[in-house]
């Protein structure tokens, strides 16, 4: 081989070496190209660990994460009324349940007041509005022997979304001619509030 390219001319050899030259240069330059690729791609990956560890771990969790945003939804409508219904609708449907135990427990409803307000939320003795619930509240007033009156309670306790008595008064009927019967039979007139909480579409 040596032999060979010595007996090539001068011009042939110069060619020749400029052609190898330019082989090595291209085969030099191209195996720095994709060492420099490598390089990269190898520092992308080492940059993405961690994202991918993340990723990997919500993947992980996910199922938990559903379980726990089921349970507080579950929760929620469990004592709140529904977010997606109007206020005014939720009140009357309250105020017409609250109308059905009174009825259910044999107690007589000489008035109902129905009213829907923001939730006020005492932080540090300064009064702030919640933004996230309303306050349905139904002011009652009742004729009811006690043991009626029992029944409406324990129904009311008993529903849900949860309801709570926030006031109460309770006054034994006058003795009158015209109510000497229900004096006689102990009946009560009772004035109480009953409230639930209703979310509020953010």
């Amino acid at each position: 081989m040596k032999t060979w390219w010595l007996q090539l001319p001068s011009e042939a050899r110069a060619v020749g070496a400029a052609a190898v030259t330019l082989i090595v240069a291209i085969m030099l330059f191209t195996w720095l190209k994709l060492l420099s690729i490598a390089v990269l791609n190898a520092q992308e990956i080492s940059d993405m660990k961690p994202r991918i560890a993340r990723l990997l771990g919500y993947e992980m969790t996910a199922a938990e994460l559903s379980s726990a945003v089921a349970i507080q939804r579950q929760t929620l409508s469990s004592i709140t009324y529904d977010s997606q219904q109007q206020s005014a609708r939720a009140g009357a449907a309250l105020q017409q349940t609250l109308r059905g135990f009174a009825e259910d427990a044999g107690a007589t409803v000489t008035g109902s007041q129905l009213s829907v307000n923001a939730l006020v939320s005492d932080q540090d003795n300064e009064e702030e509005i919640d933004p996230h619930f309303e306050v349905l509240s139904v002011n009652l007033s009742l004729e009811a022997a006690p043991i009626a009156l029992d029944a409406f309670l324990v129904a009311v306790a008993a529903h849900r979304p949860k309801l709570a008595a926030r006031t109460m008064e309770i006054q034994q009927v006058r003795q009158s001619r015209r109510n000497q019967d229900k004096a006689r039979q102990g009946i009560l007139n009772v004035r109480l509030s009953i409230v639930g909480l209703k979310a509020v579409t953010q």
